[in-house]
């Protein structure tokens, strides 16, 4: 006893051992929140406004000092009261990071996520959503959420160092069961309308050392405390949990609803204890019923978060006190990574501590070695919660088997897999002294021992396993045979065998001699307890085309629930080539890299059937496109259920489970991954995982046509452009600008439609409708010319950014022309349905213009001002003048006013006439040639002007005329000469001018005279003399 430690040793070494666990600060949480709203400064105030209201506590708010206007007995109906004392306060440390992860910037209208890590200023912009896939510790400098924005997070830790600013109607949601601790080193500010009602108010803790402001109509689950600062509850927001301050302010018609249900379940480690989640329910101690004196006894302890061990708590770092009943033994660690006291233990009196190591996640095996031939137990108990467990019977001999696992594996025993073990018969060189010498019995050649599995109380009563010796394979009974029933050959005191288990359980392996040939008294030992899990999870897709890439086959729309089965397997040596216990090319994140094929693989019948019966997760990774937004596999059951949490597996030969209740909301394909839903199964800490491989492709769920909608900087304003701006010739070309999104089944944007996954392209169908005065069908008259471009990538914020599953469609129409002039149509609208390759289109839900007078909308509109489209003509008229003077030339733009006549298009400035299709004199000379504007008059020249040229190019008509006209020859110099115009390339400006009664086939105008020296006389003059 020479070095067993002194008690004032001791003491120090176990007050170290607590400074190092886990913190689990002494103040009761309950003594925080008093109540709805509780002051923690000892000079603090509250001010409760108009109608403010707090429900749910007492009447007497722990506060030094109230004043209340709220005119109404605000505290459940009663007068609210100050107790004159304020409430308990604390002060976690703060834990900052190191910013090694860089910013996260979220655009406009825009998704992203982002695993654990250490970032620095995080900023989440109007409409968008930002997505934590990890549960764990985050560092953080400054958090910022704007509008309708949408925060998800996982359970952890979210560390602050700066100010948190949540924005107008902006959501923080939760990711998953469990508790959220959020530590601003700053103040907190809850936007106006902003949420977090989809927290249970016991999974939900904000701390800030600064102030916090819960904006108008903020809807807040959750519990809010402030170190130092100032809490303003503003105009009818609402606090569903509890809220303290240093002084608090509740505004008109605020309330707070106390829920100290929630705040005794809550989780809020690190900041108050009291609460629930991570209180050690007991400590599970499981070792071997037999074991040898000259061998350890490993034992596994786990800390238990219920009554049946079916959730440990894998972040526990507290320390377990270990003691037996007989005062004997020495402990050592077999697998973990946290600090025994003492190391070495070598004092043989049973006690120690393990302080536990956060990645020990909840589970260790320790050893216990015992010299003396006894019956003992273990009793341990933890320094967290006071939580104790107490350990099966464990007998340890001086002639005993001792079961050594020496399989490459170790101690991960897999159904389908045999399993290597060796089995020694371990004597003490003089029995009942314990420092006597330990050996193999070299001596001990038996080759008949009974054999059987002794079942632990979470074994789901499977398969019984076989073991393979030498010379025989014998199936085990869950008890001792009555007679021997394995031929199990011993040689020099070892044997070597294997466990051939096709389903899972959680036994351990016992062997006994009875023969009494070799002592006068039984032999027996037992394995440590044994875990078998499956090998992996055969996971199926139903109906699922496995696209490999963009072109592959369409499995579902983006946002549809779909079906997925999970079946338990066992091991297959062709499926797993480098025997690691794991499924090939699983659980990699690549789908193409050749999963191994588990379809074939035996099912196992127990897996689902324990106690408590285990449970898949499935997950999802995108795959394509490569830098797609990829928000993951989400929940399709619209109750509390998590339709990607598999239970109720059926058991049997055809065990599997399944859920129609999970879809994708994104374009592209992924690939789905099942996994334990726990870290442990049946109590150990195992890897059970399944990939799907090729899941899709997904595409949008239908098209949006975006028509005056802002995102970000930049407003959707879909339109149709008329050729002249205010109006359109009928048969003349106009353009169109139309904003599409595609969308998934809730109408979210579907941001991975681009690239080769966007299939809407120019060769699509296009359907356009046209109709006047909310009444007239003109649909018939509309061709599409073609479609010039689809962009897919647009920059709504103006940052240089491309957002992605927006698109702009530009296409060139034409309303055409009929045979005699109609119109003008003042008042027309268009509509538009797209369809692409995948058949994606507009669903007739979302029809909004009605086109053909029958009940029920036909199309799409996609502007919502009206077009104007009018039936026109190019005319020129005859000149005659004297040749002294300018000489002009009718020569306009015309449209048919709707009764009887042609009449001048006032608002024509925008035909455009090219010279080469003008000429002057007689042969023609184009005006393609500038010089031929001047025309050979007598002895002079006459020089065509326009009021808008471009010389050699072409002429332009301003307020419907061209503006033309010719200078003077001079005196004396008289003559006339033809001016002609081609109308092949204005099929919009033909004119009957041949009688024909077709206004569309005149493909110039008549020839117009310039005649100088002639000039027409007064049409009531007959004859006219000079004198």
């Amino acid at each position: 006893m020479g070095n067993r430690a002194t008690p004032l040793f001791l003491f120090f070494t176990l007050f170290a051992l607590c400074l190092s666990a886990k913190t689990v600060t002494a103040q009761q949480c309950d003594e925080i929140f008093t109540d709805g709203i509780s002051v923690n400064d000892d000079a603090g105030l509250t001010t409760l406004l108009f109608a403010a209201s707090i429900q749910g506590g007492d009447a007497n708010l722990d506060t030094p000092n109230l004043v209340d206007f709220a005119f109404f007995n605000a505290c459940s109906g009663n007068a609210c009261a100050a107790t004159g004392v304020a409430a308990e306060s604390t002060s976690p440390p703060f834990q900052t990071g190191t910013g090694a992860d860089g910013p996260i910037v979220v655009a406009p209208a825009a998704a992203a996520t982002f695993p654990l890590g250490d970032y620095t200023d995080i900023t989440v912009n109007s409409q968008s959503e930002l997505t934590f896939s990890q549960s764990g510790t985050y560092f953080i400098n400054t958090l910022t959420t704007e509008w309708r924005s949408e925060l998800t997070l996982p359970p952890g830790d979210y560390w602050i160092n700066g100010n948190l600013s949540i924005g107008q109607r902006a959501e923080i949601i939760p990711a998953s069961p469990g508790t959220v601790r959020i530590f601003v080193n700053g103040n907190v500010n809850l936007g106006g309308d902003s949420s977090t009602a989809q927290f249970a108010s016991e999974d939900l803790l904000i701390y800030a050392t600064g102030s916090i402001d819960v904006n108008f109509r903020a809807e807040f689950n959750g519990f809010l405390y402030s170190a130092s600062g100032t809490a303003t509850v503003f105009w009818r927001a609402e606090i569903n949990g509890g809220i303290s301050a240093a002084n608090i302010t509740m505004q008109a018609f605020s309330t707070v609803i106390y829920n100290p249900t929630a705040l005794a379940a809550g989780n809020f480690d690190t900041f108050c204890s009291g609460g629930g989640g991570t209180t050690v329910d007991h400590l599970q101690l499981s070792l071997a019923t037999n074991a040898s004196t000259c061998a350890a006894n490993t034992m596994t302890i786990s800390i238990c978060a219920n009554m049946d061990c079916s959730a440990v708590i894998d972040d526990y770092t507290g320390i377990v006190s270990l003691s037996t009943t007989t005062a004997h033994g020495n402990w050592s660690v077999n697998s973990g990574l946290g600090t025994l006291t003492p190391n070495p233990d070598n004092d043989n009196d049973g006690v120690a501590t393990y302080a536990f190591n956060d990645n020990d996640n909840g589970i260790v095996s320790l050893d216990l070695a015992n010299t003396h031939a006894e019956t003992l137990t273990v009793n341990a108990s933890d320094s967290v919660d006071s939580a104790t467990g107490t350990s099966n019977n464990t007998t340890f001999s001086d002639n005993a088997f001792v079961i050594t696992n020496i399989d490459s594996l170790a101690n991960d025993v897999i159904a389908g897999r045999d399993h290597s073990f060796r089995v020694q018969m371990m004597r003490r060189a003089i029995s009942g002294d314990p420092n006597s010498d330990c050996a193999v019995a070299s001596n001990y050649n038996t080759a008949d021992v009974k054999a059987w599995i002794s079942r632990d109380v979470d074994d789901p009563s499977g398969i019984a396993p076989s073991l393979i010796s030498a010379t025989e394979t014998q199936a085990l009974a869950d008890s001792e045979p009555a007679l021997i029933n394995l031929s199990l050959p011993f040689i020099n005191g070892s044997a070597d065998f294997s466990l051939d288990s096709s389903d899972v359980g959680k036994y351990q392996i016992a062997f006994k001699d009875d023969g009494l040939g070799f002592s006068d008294q039984d032999i027996l030992g037992n394995s440590a307890t044994l875990v078998v899990r499956p090998f992996g999870l055969d996971l199926q897709v139903n109906t699922n085309p496995a696209a490999a890439d963009s072109s592959g086959a369409i499995f579902t729309p983006a946002g549809n629930n779909f079906t997925v089965s999970v079946r338990p397997v066992a091991w297959s040596s062709i499926d797993d080539s480098n025997d690691d216990g794991q499924p090939d090319n699983h659980a990699d994140n690549d789908p193409g890299n050749g999963n191994a094929d588990l379809s074939d693989n035996t099912t196992v019948a127990s897996f689902g059937q324990e106690t408590p019966a285990a449970s898949v997760q499935l997950t999802s990774q995108l795959d394509q496109p490569t830098t797609g937004t990829d928000p993951g596999l989400q929940d399709g059951d619209g109750t509390i259920a998590d339709g990607r949490i598999l239970d109720g597996f059926s058991g049997g030969v055809n065990n599997s489970a399944s859920t129609n209740q999970v879809y994708y909301p994104e374009v592209g394909i992924i690939e789905i991954s099942a996994n334990l839903s726990l870290t442990t199964y049946l109590g150990e800490v195992r890897t059970i995982t399944g990939d799907s491989g090729y899941v899709g492709r997904f595409y949008p769920n239908k098209f949006a046509i975006m028509e005056d909608v802002t995102v970000g900087a930049l407003v959707f304003d879909s339109q149709v452009n008329e050729a002249c701006t205010t109006f359109s010739y009928l048969g003349q070309n106009f353009s169109t600008e139309v904003y599409i999104a595609a969308l998934n089944s809730f109408d979210n944007l579907t941001r991975n439609y681009r690239d080769d996954f966007a299939k809407l392209d120019a060769s699509d169908t296009f359907v356009w409708s046209a109709v006047n005065n909310g009444a007239v069908d003109l649909s018939s008259r509309i061709t599409l010319l073609g479609v010039n471009s689809i962009d897919w990538a647009i920059d709504v914020n103006n940052d240089t950014t491309v957002d992605y599953g927006y698109g702009l469609i530009d296409s060139n129409l034409q309303f055409n022309r009929i045979a005699t002039p109609d119109g003008p149509y003042a008042n027309v609208r268009f509509g538009l349905l797209p369809s692409d390759d995948d058949g994606v289109t507009i669903p007739t839900a979302d029809y909004d213009l009605e086109v053909d007078g029958i009940a029920g909308n036909d199309s799409v509109e996609i502007d919502t001002l009206d077009s104007v489209f009018r039936f026109g003509r190019l005319q020129i008229g005859n000149a005659h003048g004297p040749e002294t003077v300018i000489l002009p030339v009718p020569f306009t733009t015309q449209h048919w006013d709707g009764v009887s006549e042609y009449i001048d298009n006032l608002s024509d400035s925008c035909t455009v006439i090219a010279a080469s299709d003008i000429s002057f004199d007689d042969p023609p000379n184009p005006l393609s040639t500038d010089a031929n504007r001047t025309v050979a008059v007598g002895g002079g020249t006459s020089t065509g002007t326009f009021i808008s040229l471009i010389p050699a190019t072409s002429i332009s008509f301003v307020g419907g005329d061209a503006g033309l006209s010719f200078s003077a020859p001079g005196n004396g110099n008289t003559g006339n000469f033809p001016i002609d115009v081609n109308l092949t390339n204005y099929a919009w400006l033909r004119f009957d001018w041949d009688g024909n009664n077709n206004f569309n086939d005149d493909t110039a105008l008549p020839s117009a005279e310039v005649d100088f020296g002639h000039f027409r006389g007064h049409d009531r003059i007959i004859y006219w003399r000079e004198k």
